[in-house]
């Protein structure tokens, strides 16, 4: 991860199923009045226009994403004149791409895996085959131009029912017409010259090209479409488990000198001097190590000369066209920075030691790794470590269960295609989309492995007597899957905790209880402060946005006007109450939020009491004298 750049390192971590086309705005820009914020489409801004957007935001935004091939953020830059005008896939998606669609559809990416190459590569020459044998019966002959090929998902399928539109940039002539059920299209008998080609389909991420050449040969030209993923940015935390296996070296270390090396328009590069104190993976030949950070232009650094910390680093990779500089670069971005002071470093080195002896096994099993978790989890240093590695292991083991369930009920039924077998979880996730999913992904063997005694010890880490903090929450949503009676009771009394002054945490317990009784009275009332509180930030939001219109209307005036005396001052004073009022109308719905929540709060908990009483009853009375 760390080889990329830092904008090509966000992702969304909190997916959004809102509809792009319901939400009002232009191509750039929309405003979701579900998340109450503004959704910003990536790949309709250029590059520099978007590290832009995510600095001033301070990399807290909604947006709208599409990867590129290689996993990089895809932008709307102006074309390379070396690029070719036709792109044939020729190999398999990156692991970015098929993350990105599986947060698409609200899965982890660890549930989504890709069919063998050979399995790809035999598809793409029956595709092939087809084309040929379409190509040898239309081919038009005499010195017109053609143009056909496929129109294909990430995972190479052919996409059917996309709509091509063709234009020549010379008469303004225009064709259109619709991918066959295997994706493929062809245009015939086209006049030689430059053409425009649009390509739409569903909630594909449509496909532009400027200009396309055509001569008197016909052209093949495979297009590629990518659904797009939408919802919160920013880059995910990394378990120790994944960052132990991607770094080249593990230290502990003091920081010492830091200077700047490199300054570009949004980002500075740092080098940084380590003076190492131990060393948990990996070799050094001096106590030293050089490592190189990018940060953004209004920020300091997170390198502080004196500070201690765990490091998980990789080596430097120049990037095309740079020289090698050497030195290392943190791992996984910001998961791979954790600044520990000297004598807390015992509970991360014992855990790291263990992983790195089990890894020289050549393959650990399940039920070592999945022991080595638990123990991350009975220590509160690295329990969000293990909780948030089990915590993926059981949701991949639920979804696969669910679609292996479905994928039965389905071909029962007879509505299941020929090569699905449910034993091989291979399925369409959408019409012409297919993802092969392997049975018993890498993740779900860890959940498999989970002992009844192991269960125990990691809801004893959960029910413990102090308050529970927003740390805790992958360790409870853990807890959550399998049954223990002592779930809501616990969270009902972290919930009156939290009854006299509820904070965001207080939400996430009502869910969490609503979720694990199955209650729609509980779970229609948190929607309905949800909608409430909705309605506070949606106003408050059209209002900023009617403030913030009448100031550029303003400006554009001012700016237009000759009158240059004592502008700065007026300015200053037409601002002065606008920040004001701004500042009375953050108080006023910070007021309402929290009155709102206060209530939900406490009708929540009137009825998770009576849900309590209710079970108490229903259950076998104690006998006398026990």
């Amino acid at each position: 991860m760390s080889k990329a750049g830092w904008l090509d390192r966000m992702q969304v971590i909190s997916p959004c199923a809102a509809p792009w086309e319901q939400m009002n705005g232009n191509e750039q820009k929309r405003y979701c009045s579900e998340c109450r914020k503004h959704v910003y489409d990536f790949s309709r801004m250029t590059r520099r226009e978007v590290e832009a957007l995510v600095i001033n935001s301070g990399v807290s935004l909604c947006a709208r994403t599409t990867r590129n091939p290689d996993g990089t953020l895809q932008t709307r830059e102006a074309p390379a004149e070396n690029t070719p005008d036709y792109y044939f896939i020729t190999r398999r998606p990156s692991p970015l791409v098929i993350a990105a669609a599986a947060a698409a559809l609200g899965l982890g990416a660890a549930g989504l895996t890709l069919p063998p190459l050979p399995a790809l590569a035999a598809a793409s020459a029956v595709t092939d085959q087809k084309s040929k044998k379409k190509d040898d019966r239309a081919h038009p002959g005499g010195a017109m131009a053609g143009l056909f090929g496929s129109v294909i998902d990430e995972a190479e399928a052919g996409i059917a029912g996309a709509t091509l539109t063709l234009v020549s940039l010379k008469t303004g002539e225009v064709r259109r017409l619709v991918t066959d059920e295997d994706g493929f299209y062809r245009f015939s008998s086209l006049p030689p010259g430059a053409y425009s080609l649009k390509v739409v389909a569903g909630e594909y991420m449509r496909s532009e090209f400027a200009e396309i050449r055509l001569t008197t040969q016909a052209k093949r030209m495979d297009v590629t479409l990518r659904v797009p993923v939408m919802g919160k940015m920013g880059i995910p935390q990394i378990p120790l488990r994944a960052l132990y296996r991607d770094s080249d070296l593990i230290v502990t270390a003091r920081v010492g000198e830091v200077t700047e090396v490199e300054k570009k328009e949004f980002d500075r590069l740092l080098k940084i001097n380590l003076l190492i104190t131990s060393v948990l993976k990996g070799e050094v030949t001096d106590q030293v190590v050089d490592v190189y950070d990018h940060v953004y232009s209004r920020e300091t650094g997170r390198f502080t000369p004196g500070d201690h910390l765990l490091l998980f680093l990789e080596e430097c990779q120049p990037r095309e066209g740079e020289k090698s500089r050497g030195g290392y670069e943190v791992s996984g971005w910001q998961s791979g920075f954790k600044r520990i002071p000297e004598e807390a470093t015992a509970p991360w080195r014992d855990r790291i030691q263990e992983l790195g002896a089990m890894m020289l096994a050549d393959k650990p099993s399940a039920a070592e790794i999945t022991e080595w978790l638990v123990r991350c989890i009975e220590d509160p240093a690295t329990r969000w470590e293990g909780a948030a590695d089990l915590l993926r292991s059981f949701e991949t083991l639920r979804w696969d269960q669910e679609q292996q369930q479905r994928i039965e009920k389905e071909c029962a039924s007879g509505k299941c295609d020929q090569n699905d077998d449910p034993g091989s979880l291979s399925l369409r996730l959408l019409p012409g989309r297919r993802l092969g999913v392997k049975k018993g992904a890498d993740r779900s063997r860890f959940a498999i492995a989970l002992t009844a005694g192991q269960k125990e010890r990691i809801a004893a880490a959960l029910f413990r007597p102090d308050q529970i903090s927003d740390a805790d929450l992958p360790l409870a949503e853990l807890v959550s899957h399998w049954d223990d009676p002592r779930f809501v009771p616990y969270f009902a009394k972290q919930l009156r905790a939290h009854e006299a002054n509820p904070d965001g945490l207080a939400e996430r317990l009502v869910e969490m209880i609503a979720a694990r009784l199955g209650d729609r009275e509980l779970s229609g009332l948190l929607e309905k402060y949800l909608k409430e509180t909705g309605r506070f930030y949606e106003a408050s939001q059209n209002q900023t946005e009617e403030t913030a219109d009448q100031d550029d209307t303003v400006e554009e005036e001012e700016a237009e006007s000759d009158e240059t005396t004592g502008q700065d001052e007026e300015e200053t004073r037409s601002a002065e109450p606008d920040a004001e009022k701004e500042a009375e109308a953050a108080a006023a719905r910070g007021k309402a939020v929290a009155a709102a929540r206060r209530l939900m709060v406490s009708r929540a908990l009137a009825i998770i009491e009576n849900r309590l009483q209710h079970r108490e009853a229903d259950s076998p009375s104690t006998p006398a004298g026990k």
